[in-house]
């Protein structure tokens, strides 16, 4: 039924693997952090501080107990490997005496740690580096008895001795703490236990280093200058990492640091300050958090972007409010165009610079202006969102095929000149219409459908849309009848959609959020009410923006997904059968089971801040109380923006 060496590697895996919720002990006192035993040339670590607690609250959490519902967790519980799992932790229970997650509390109860260590040999550019891991138990006697059951069920012991031809000991004497057995094999390196410290290490040397550090103290990891400004993030956390990115670049990788950091325009533009960032940061530094409805992640790094600095961190600017119907998703990303035209040396090769010269005299022309450095670039705010949408397909006779989302960019103009601002809208209304223009002019010479210019109003705004003639019989559910490109500006704001649809939505929300001086001031108390003066937390704020003052923020729905995946099952499917040669019940079966996993995320927001010397990237993944049937209903708690 199942291999008992196998087993047994994957307990010892898991044993020192943590992903679970927050328990109701979080708050207990901890002893001296683990990184107390770990050396000071510590290149990286992870750390749990209370790994059975985690999984025991893992296995009685929201999330688990959602997976357990699922069809293809049922049937995979019932054949297989999920099948051996089972049998092997029965197996485990049956020779520890404990079941598996208590035995996880009594060998590593009140900590974990586990560390990457300058290897001893230098062998390429990257080299293989040493392994310490250590964690903090009950107490010696159920480590060592636990141990001792393990090492039976392998076959390692045998009537309470080694076996001589699998492992080797080395005893060492120590005053404080007895006699402490060590566990040599050549393939696996060594395990000792010493008080309730269980130590495993990749080499005998480094035991020993291990082993003189907790008897007697000395400088360690906790004393490093890279390590003490990230290690705040350990407490309260239920999982810390950190690596020491000059050691990572320097014993592991000669390349990381060496590597050609100048990349495309788009990249650069995009990705360049994050890039920079991460190579230059003396240290970076990562910390979960686990709740029974969601997962919150941060990392920071610790040095800023020296180079177009004023492209990555450039001034807040409101962002607006794009909360459309069937929202699925926005990113805002703040980013200076301006700057980045002006010190694009430092980040795009030097062979592109007549790229930049070429794209300035073209994409000036489609303006209507001279020069897009010098017309348009200094007129427009930091800031970019993106927003996505679920279609209707309401004003096609039938729907295509493969329906995608609605993608729309929401831009603003700097100033504060309405006309200023209305000019730099006819700006960008020109070359989107020039730009629909070129692509009817394409299509009509390839013989496809050319896209056709209208223009309507909607309430005070001027919309200027596209669309494609009305299908043919045969050319309904062709993939481009998911556009029908818009533009409009609204105030600073000024948007370019994919579809007319979402563009009108957008007109609706930013209209609705705009302040009516015919209404009273939301912002004064009202006398007649009690508690005026204080925001209503249970209540969305439809005004309030998402990412207000982030540098970078996503937002995404996961059921919203979810329903758009399910919308196009057909299409998918037939996809996998005819170019990876699935059979269909396959990739039926494949594709329901990452849409109903996909259901159970109720909603994923990241963001990136400006931290005092680095960068500050927080993720929060939210999951539904209950699953929810593919392509069943979004029904979900109304959206309150933070």
């Amino acid at each position: 039924m199942f291999n008992r060496h196998a087993v047994v590697s994957l307990v010892f895996s898991l044993w020192f693997v943590s992903a679970a919720a927050h328990g109701q002990n979080s708050t207990a006192s901890r002893p001296a952090p683990l990184e107390r035993y770990l050396p000071k040339e510590t290149i990286a670590c992870v750390d749990v501080p209370r790994p059975g607690e985690l999984l025991h609250s893992a296995a009685s959490g929201a999330l688990f107990s959602n997976l357990q519902q699922l069809p293809e967790y049922k049937k995979a519980m019932k054949e297989g490997e999920g099948l051996k799992l089972l049998a092997g932790l029965a197996a485990f229970r049956v020779a520890a005496g404990v079941d598996f997650m208590d035995a996880i509390d009594k060998v590593s109860g009140r900590g974990f740690v586990a560390a990457l260590l300058p290897p001893g040999e230098k062998q390429g550019w990257f080299r293989f580096p040493e392994v310490l891991m250590i964690a903090r138990g009950d107490g010696h006697d159920s480590i060592i008895n636990i141990r001792n059951s393990l090492a039976t069920f392998a076959g390692l012991r045998a009537d309470g001795e080694w076996v001589a031809d699998k492992v080797k000991i080395v005893p060492q004497v120590f005053q404080k703490l007895g006699a402490v057995e060590i566990v040599k094999s050549d393939k696996t390196g060594c395990f000792a236990v010493a008080g309730d410290v269980t130590v495993i290490t990749s080499s005998l040397p480094l035991m020993l280093e291990t082993l003189s550090r907790i008897e007697k103290g000395g400088e360690s990891l906790a004393d490093s200058i890279h390590f003490a400004p990230a290690a705040f993030l350990l407490e309260g956390s239920d999982a810390f990492a950190w690596l020491d990115v000059d050691k990572y670049a320097a014993d592991v990788n000669d390349e990381f640091k060496k590597k050609e950091r100048k990349l495309e325009p788009a990249a650069a533009l995009l990705f360049g300050g994050i890039q920079q960032s991460l190579v230059d940061s003396k240290w970076l530094a990562a910390s979960l958090h686990f709740t029974d409805r969601a997962l919150s992640m941060r990392v920071l790094t610790s040095a800023l972007p020296g180079i177009a600095r004023e492209t990555f961190l450039p001034e807040i600017v409101s962002t607006a409010n794009v909360h459309v119907p069937r929202y699925a998703g926005s990113l805002t990303m703040r980013r200076d165009i301006n700057a980045f035209w002006k010190d694009h040396e430092g980040l795009v090769a030097g062979e592109l610079d007549a790229e930049f010269a070429k794209f300035n005299s073209t994409a000036g022309t489609i303006f209507g202006v001279k020069r897009m450095d010098e017309d348009v670039f200094p007129k427009l705010s930091p800031i970019a969102q993106f927003v996505f949408a679920r279609q209707t397909f309401g004003e096609l006779a039938a729907a295509p095929k493969i329906k995608l989302p609605a993608i729309a960019m929401v831009l603003q103009a700097r100033g504060a000149d309405a006309k200023e601002n209305i000019k730099i809208g006819d700006g960008f209304r020109r070359a989107f219409q020039t730009a629909v223009a070129l692509s009817a002019a394409d299509a009509a010479q390839k013989g496809r459908p050319a896209l056709g210019l209208n223009e309507e109003s909607v309430g005070r705004v001027k919309l200027t849309y596209a669309t494609f003639p009305e299908p043919t019989e045969n050319e309904g559910e062709a993939i481009y009848y998911n556009f029908s490109p818009a533009f409009f500006s609204y105030g600073k704001h000024i948007a370019i959609a994919s579809t007319r649809e979402l563009a009108k939505d957008l007109i609706a929300t930013l209209d609705a959020s705009k302040p009516d001086a015919s209404k009273p001031d939301a912002s004064k108390p009202d006398a007649s009410k009690p508690d005026a003066s204080k925001p209503d937390a249970s209540k969305p704020d439809a005004s309030k923006p998402y990412a207000s003052s982030a540098l970078d923020g996503l937002d995404a729905a996961g059921r919203d997904i979810s329903e758009m995946l399910a919308q196009n099952a057909d299409a998918i499917i037939a996809n996998e059968v005819l170019e990876k040669g699935k059979d269909k019940k396959t990739a039926e079966r494949e594709l329901r089971t990452f849409v109903e996993l996909l259901s159970l995320i109720s909603n994923v927001k990241f963001e990136i801040t400006a931290a005092a010397d680095g960068f500050d990237g927080a993720l929060e993944i939210e999951w539904n109380s209950a699953p929810t049937a593919a392509g069943g209903p979004a029904s979900r708690p109304a959206r309150v923006d933070r």
